[in-house]
C-alpha cells in the first residue's frame, strides 16, 4: 500500500520545474504590474527600485548609504522619486509644510506601526494620533523653559565634571571626544529622567557597560530589514543568539533601562522644584483598572501606564544622548576642517569676549541671542549632518502633495540629508558656511547666502510630532560647547580627517572615534575643579550694559486673554526681549509694586504721583521691542509714554475670561483661611515684594481690595477697558486680537511675513502653578533664615527668665 503514494523518478524533474516557471512566471507578473499599473507607476525613479522591495531595504538597513543614494536621486528625478514599489522620497521643499503640518480637517499623515521595534506604538516617536497627543501632554512640560532653569544645576554640574576629566586626560596623546560627549550626554540625560545618573564619567567600568549600548543600534536596523521579507523571519532568532550587528545588546540595554524605570516609578512622585521627567510623567496617571491592562501597556484618558513610562525612558535615554552628541562632535569637526577655520576663530572669540570665567556660562548667557555665532554653527552642523538624516515614514491619507496626488498607503521617506545638501535650496550646499544662519545685521553675515531656504532646516523635525526635547537639546549643546571652547583649544587628529565621510546611517550615525587634542589655553579659569563632584552653586552674572531698544508693541490686553500666547509668537517673529509676566524675573514685581503706588488712586499706599515717567519705565523696559501683562492694567500711562508704539488688545469672550482670570489670579491672590495681614507681614522677610505688587496692580485696576469686591467689579472693568482702548489708540495702530486667529492678523498688523513655525499655544497656567510652589518654598526658607535668630533669641530670653524666677523663688524661700 505504501507504494501507492510513491512518485515516481520521472515525475520529481517535471513537478519541480513547474513549480519554479510558475513562481517566475508570478515574479515576472509583479514585476510587470509595479512598473506599468501600479498606483505609483507614474513617479520618477530608477526601475530596478521599483521592481522590488530588495534595493532600498539592502542600502538603507545592511549597507546604510541609501541617504547618500537619495541624495543623488534628488537631483536626477526631482523632488518626489519612487524608491520602493509603495514607497516615495519627497524632499521637504514639499514635505515639511505638506506631510508634517496638522491641517484642520484633513487626516494626519500617520506612522508605521513597528517601524522601530515591535511595540513602539506605545512611544511618543510613533504612537497614533491619540495616543501621542495624551503623551506628549504629560511630558512636554518636563522641556519648557521653567523647567529647564529648574534642572540648569544638574545639568552644568555634569559638564564640569566632564571639563575635569577632559582636563587630566585630553593633553597629552589626544582623548576620543565622542566617547566623553557620549557619557556626558547618558550622565544628564539618566539624572533628568530618573534622578539617578548613570555615573559613567567617573567609574570607567560604567563607561564600557555604557559606550557598548551605542554600538548596538544597528541591530535594530538588521531587525527590521529581516522583518520586512516573511522568508527571513526565522534568521531572528539566529541572529539574536550571535548577537550579529548587537541584536542581542540592544535588548539588554533595553532591559537595562527598563528596570531603572521601574525603579524610578515605585519611589513615587517628586515634589516641588527640579523633578525629574518620569514625575512629569506620572503625575496625571490613572492607575490601569486591571492587572491585564497593566501589562498590555493600557493607558487611560489622562496619564500614561508603567509599560509607557519605561519605553518612553528608554526613548527619551536613548535618543536624548545620541542627537546631541552627534551634532556637538559634528561642530567640533566642521570647525576643525578648513573651511571651518574662520568660524572657528569667530566662535572662540565671541565666547571668550563674552564671559569672563566659567561661572558665568549658564542658560540665560548663551541663548542663541548672547551667542549667535555659536548658534549659527550649531545650525549650520545640523544642516551640513543632521542627527536624523531619515525622517521615519509616514503613510499617506490620500493626499496631494506639490502637483501629484500620493495614493492613500503610500510610505513616504523624507531625507533631510538630501534637501539640506540640495544646491536649489542652498548656496555652496556641500560647504560649512555658519553665516548663513547669522542676522543680516550681525557684522559676519555673508550676503551671498541671503536666498538660501532656511526654513527647509529641520533638525527637530516639523509639526505637532516634532522633538518634544528640542529645548533641552539646545541647551546641553550650548552649555557644553560654550565650557569646552571657552577652556580649551583642541586639534584634530590625523586619523579624524574624513570622519563623516566614513559613517553609515542604521537609524542611527554609525560613528568611529573622534580623536583629538586638546590644550588647556592660557588664562582658563578652573578653581571649581576642586569642588567637582559636589552641587555647584552658580553665581549670578555681573551687571552688564543693558541694550536699549525701540518699543515697537505694547500687548494691553487685560491678563489671561491669551497673553503669554501672544509673547511667545512675537518671540518667534524676531522680536528682542519680549517682556511678559510669566517669564519676567522675581525682582521685576519690585518694579511694578512701586508703579502702583505711583499708579492707582484708590491704594492706600498711593503717594500722589500721576504714574511713572517714561524714563522711569525705561529702567525696566528699555532692551525690551514689545511688553505684555502686567503691561495691560497700567495702559493708559504706556499709552502715553510710548506714543510711537504699536498696540495689540487680545480678547477672549467675556464668561471665558472671567472663569479663568478668577481661577488663575483672584483666587490665588486671596487664599482662603490666610488674612491679608499675615501675608503682608510675612513678605516683610522676602527679598522680594511679589505677592505685593500682584495684590497692588490688580487691587489698583479693579478698584477694590478684597476678593468679593474685585469679582463685582469684572464686568464693569472689563468694559472701561475694551473702551478706552478703541477711544485713546488711532485705528490703524490698534489690533483686536483673538489667539484662535493664528498668524495672519497679527502678521498683517506688524508687517512681518507669515513664519515656517506653527502659531504657538501656550496656557501659562501649569508654570504659574509651578513656579508659585517654587517660590512658597523658597519663600518659606528665606522666612526661617530670617527669622531663626530672633527666635533663638527670644527662646533664651525665655530660659533664662525662668531660670532667674526659680531662683529667685528658692532664695525667698531659704530667707523664710
Amino acid at each position: 500500500m505504501a507504494e501507492l503514494f510513491v512518485l515516481p523518478d520521472s515525475l520529481l524533474g517535471p513537478v519541480a520545474l513547474r513549480a519554479v516557471a510558475l513562481l517566475v512566471v508570478y515574479q515576472i507578473a509583479v514585476v510587470a504590474y509595479r512598473l506599468w499599473f501600479h498606483p505609483l507607476s507614474g513617479f520618477p525613479g530608477p526601475k530596478y527600485f521599483a521592481s522590488s522591495n530588495i534595493p532600498f531595504r539592502y542600502r538603507s538597513h545592511i549597507q546604510g548609504r541609501f541617504f547618500k543614494t537619495v541624495e543623488q536621486l534628488h537631483v536626477k528625478y526631482g523632488p518626489v522619486v519612487r524608491i520602493a514599489p509603495n514607497a516615495l522620497a519627497v524632499d521637504g521643499v514639499y514635505a515639511w509644510e505638506s506631510i508634517y503640518t496638522h491641517k484642520s480637517g484633513v487626516p494626519e499623515w500617520s506612522k508605521v506601526t513597528g517601524h522601530f521595534f515591535p511595540g513602539d506604538h506605545m512611544v511618543l516617536i510613533n504612537a497614533p494620533l491619540e495616543t501621542h497627543r495624551r503623551q506628549r501632554r504629560a511630558i512636554a512640560p518636563a522641556f519648557s523653559n521653567l523647567a529647564l532653569h529648574e534642572q540648569e544645576t544638574r545639568i552644568i554640574n555634569q559638564i564640569r565634571v566632564l571639563l575635569r576629566a577632559l582636563t587630566e586626560s585630553g593633553t597629552g596623546e589626544g582623548v576620543d571626544i565622542l566617547k566623553w560627549f557620549y557619557l556626558l550626554t547618558m550622565d544628564t540625560v539618566s539624572e533628568l529622567i530618573f534622578s539617578d545618573s548613570f555615573n559613567s564619567l567617573k567609574d570607567k567600568r560604567q563607561q564600557e557597560y555604557m559606550l557598548g549600548f551605542f554600538e548596538s543600534t544597528q541591530g535594530l536596523q538588521l531587525g527590521s530589514f529581516l522583518s520586512a521579507f516573511p522568508l527571513l523571519n526565522w534568521l531572528l532568532p539566529v541572529a539574536y543568539m550571535a548577537d550579529i550587528g548587537g541584536l542581542r545588546s540592544s535588548r539588554k540595554y533595553g532591559l537595562f533601562i527598563e528596570s531603572k524605570a521601574k525603579a524610578r516609578i515605585a519611589s513615587g512622585l517628586q515634589p516641588g522644584q527640579g523633578r525629574d521627567f518620569i514625575s512629569y510623567m506620572k503625575q496625571h496617571q490613572d492607575r490601569p483598572s486591571s492587572d491585564d491592562a497593566a501589562e498590555s501597556g493600557t493607558s487611560t484618558a489622562k496619564g500614561m501606564s508603567d509599560v509607557e513610562i519605561s519605553l518612553n525612558s528608554l526613548i527619551l535615554a536613548t535618543s536624548g544622548s545620541d542627537a546631541t552628541t552627534t551634532t556637538m562632535c559634528g561642530v567640533l569637526y566642521h570647525l576643525a576642517q578648513g573651511l571651518g577655520a574662520r568660524a572657528r576663530t569667530a566662535v572662540v572669540h565671541e565666547i571668550r569676549r563674552t564671559f569672563a570665567n566659567e561661572e558665568e556660562i549658564s542658560l540665560d548667557s548663551t541663548t542663541a541671542t548672547s551667542l549667535p555665532f555659536l548658534n549659527a554653527c550649531l545650525e549650520e552642523t545640523m544642516r551640513l549632518y543632521p542627527s536624523t538624516p531619515e525622517q521615519p515614514p509616514r503613510v499617506s491619507p490620500g493626499a496631494v502633495v506639490g502637483d501629484r496626488f500620493i495614493p492613500r498607503g503610500t510610505r513616504v521617506y523624507t531625507f533631510q540629508w538630501s534637501t539640506n545638501r540640495n544646491p536649489a535650496n542652498f548656496n555652496d550646499a556641500h560647504e560649512f558656511h555658519p553665516e548663513r544662519f547669522l542676522p543680516k545685521s550681525h557684522h559676519l553675515y555673508d550676503s551671498r547666502f541671503q536666498d538660501d531656504q532656511l526654513w527647509l532646516v529641520k533638525p527637530f523635525s516639523h509639526g505637532p510630532r516634532d522633538c518634544v526635547g528640542r529645548n533641552l537639546a539646545y541647551a546641553i549643546m550650548r552649555l557644553t560647547l560654550a565650557h569646552f571652547l571657552y577652556r580649551f583649544d583642541y586639534e584634530l587628529l590625523d586619523a579624524s580627517d574624513d570622519w563623516i565621510a566614513k559613517q553609515t546611517v542604521k537609524f542611527a550615525w554609525t560613528k568611529s572615534p573622534l580623536r583629538i587634542r586638546l590644550k588647556l589655553r592660557a588664562g582658563s579659569h578652573t578653581s571649581h575643579d576642586a569642588c567637582m563632584y559636589r552641587e555647584p552653586t552658580l553665581k549670578p552674572r555681573p551687571p552688564q550694559e543693558r541694550p536699549h531698544r525701540p518699543l515697537r508693541v505694547l500687548c494691553l490686553g487685560l491678563p489671561r486673554t491669551g497673553t503669554t500666547t501672544l509673547a511667545a509668537a512675537l518671540r518667534i517673529l524676531g522680536l528682542q526681549d519680549v517682556h511678559q509676566g510669566s517669564t519676567m524675573p522675581w525682582k521685576d514685581f519690585d518694579f511694578f509694586d512701586h508703579a502702583a503706588d505711583a499708579s492707582f488712586t484708590d491704594l492706600p499706599s498711593y503717594n500722589g504721583k500721576c504714574g511713572l515717567t517714561r524714563e522711569e519705565w525705561d529702567t525696566l523696559y528699555a532692551p525690551c521691542e514689545a511688553v505684555a501683562e502686567p503691561a495691560g492694567l497700567f495702559a493708559q500711562q504706556l499709552l502715553r509714554v510710548y506714543p510711537e508704539a504699536k498696540v495689540i488688545n487680545t480678547i477672549r469672550p467675556y464668561e471665558v475670561w472671567a472663569a479663568s482670570f478668577d481661577a488663575a489670579i483672584l483666587r490665588p491672590l486671596f487664599p482662603p483661611l490666610v488674612p491679608v495681614f499675615l501675608l503682608r507681614f510675612v513678605e516683610r522677610f522676602l527679598p522680594h515684594r511679589v505677592w505685593s505688587a500682584i495684590h497692588k496692580t490688580v487691587s489698583g485696576k479693579f478698584g477694590a481690595q478684597d476678593y468679593k469686591g474685585i469679582k463685582t467689579r469684572l464686568r464693569a472693568v472689563y468694559d472701561e477697558h475694551q473702551s478706552m482702548l478703541k477711544n485713546s489708540v488711532p485705528a490703524e495702530k490698534l489690533l483686536d486680537f483673538d489667539v484662535q486667529e493664528g498668524w495672519g492678523p497679527l502678521c498683517q498688523f506688524l508687517g512681518a511675513p507669515i513664519p515656517d513655525a506653527e502659531f504657538p499655544r501656550a496656557n501659562d497656567r501649569r508654570e504659574m502653578h509651578f513656579k508659585r510652589q517654587r517660590e512658597v518654598w523658597r519663600n518659606t526658607k528665606t522666612v526661617l533664615e530670617k527669622s531663626i535668630r530672633g527666635i533663638l533669641l527670644l527662646t533664651s530670653a525665655g530660659v533664662a527668665l525662668w531660670a532667674v524666677s526659680r531662683s529667685s523663688s528658692k532664695v525667698i524661700v531659704l530667707n523664710a
